[in-house]
């Protein structure tokens, strides 16, 4: 930290302690921090998040791999309801408003999408979302008997919110989110071997992990994918860039799975 503050100095440039915290993965760790230069900051536990450039971040990591996810709906539904009087105005049309709905909230709740380590429960929260949204926008059916089960009228209405997203041609937060997860990794293949992107995919942590299955890794839904299909690593495959690009749906509808 103190080696931060030096170089930030010799650039004319000072830290904001109000801006700035430390993360950590201690059990017990101190409220504050001070430098040698006494400048005091915040010191964050690892269950925790910090906002930093749209996303949050923790020190946990894997274990609090939702709370990214549920910011982004957070904000999503914030966006939503603020432009809620465009969004639900029967006068303009059902395909119209989609299309503002896809400009104005999807891509707020799609931010970083490709950033996230991917999870099934994930992308099933994300389409949740999407057609709790989008079932407003388009309204019921018409005709809807209201007397049967609630999951048939879900069924009957999630159907027409399909046709009119289909009419509308956007796509659900779920494929969105696998897309640009799957073009981040093959930008990732084209990073020099030096770049810190490269080094954190290749760390390996010291010491021993628990025992049980291993966490995730943000690569490991890619790695699944091409073992899946016999392809080999997913790196040399996304190096061949017309490949790679026919993969995506099949990689998308696998994620889906």
């Amino acid at each position: 930290m103190d080696s931060l503050v030096a170089e930030l100095s010799e650039v004319g440039l000072l830290l904001n302690a109000d801006k700035t915290v430390v993360l950590t993965s201690q059990s017990q760790p101190p409220s504050t921090l001070t430098t040698d230069h006494g400048i005091t900051l915040r010191v964050l536990p690892g269950n925790v998040a910090q906002k930093w450039l749209g996303c949050m971040l923790t020190s946990y990591g894997s274990e609090q791999n939702f709370l990214d996810l549920q910011f982004h709906l957070q904000q999503a539904a914030k966006a939503y309801h603020a432009n809620k009087w465009i969004l639900e105005d029967r006068r303009i049309p059902i395909s119209q408003r989609l299309r503002y709905f896809d400009s104005v909230v999807s891509s707020v709740a799609c931010f970083a999408g490709g950033h996230r380590t991917m999870y099934k429960e994930h992308i099933q929260s994300l389409d949740l979302h999407f057609r709790k949204l989008c079932r407003s926008i388009v309204g019921p059916p018409p005709h809807i008997d209201w007397t049967l089960e609630w999951h048939e009228i879900l069924h009957v209405w999630n159907e027409r919110v399909a046709h009119f997203v289909d009419i509308a041609k956007i796509q659900s937060w779920s494929r969105i989110c696998c897309g640009k997860y799957w073009k981040l990794a093959a930008h990732i293949t084209k990073l020099p071997i030096h770049h810190w992107i490269q080094r954190v995919l290749r760390w390996q942590p010291v010491g021993r992990r628990r025992l049980g299955r291993p966490k995730h890794r943000w690569d490991s839904k890619l790695e699944l994918y091409c073992r899946y299909q016999r392809l080999g690593h997913w790196e040399e495959l996304a190096h061949d860039y017309e490949l790679w690009e026919r993969h995506l749906n099949g990689f998308i509808n696998f994620c889906s799975q």
